[in-house]
């Protein structure tokens, strides 16, 4: 249960904490920040540096899996944050949260119906 809170809450977090910054300094620098942890992960992942992916069992799988969520989270993030730097300042406060919770309904409807069979 733990493992499944991690793989899809793990991405969860870095997406809304990304989509839901205010632009500027700070989100470029999460960014930087997320990028460096991620492409940090993904190569102790590919060297298997201290044997934690263990690649015969299942936590192989589950942390490329966590991987992968996380980099897509990070990627939605960012390209979220240069959407909002071309959106007018005269658009209404509602319509910044409607783009990320359409974002997250376009991704999570696929998901589902793709676990779920």
């Amino acid at each position: 249960m733990v493992i499944w809170l991690i793989i899809f809450g793990l991405p969860l977090v870095i997406y809304l904490g990304l989509a839901l910054v205010a632009p500027g300094r700070l989100a470029r620098q999460a960014v930087l920040g997320l990028t460096t942890a991620i492409a940090l992960a993904w190569l102790a992942f590919g060297l298997d540096i201290g044997a934690v992916a263990g690649r015969d069992g299942p936590g192989g799988a589950y942390m490329l899996l966590s991987l992968t969520g996380a980099t897509t989270a990070l990627v939605l993030g960012a390209s979220l944050q240069l959407l909002r730097l071309r959106l007018p300042r005269s658009w209404p406060g509602w319509a910044w949260p409607l783009c990320v919770a359409i974002t997250l309904v376009a991704i999570a409807l696929p998901l589902t119906r793709f676990l779920t069979g």
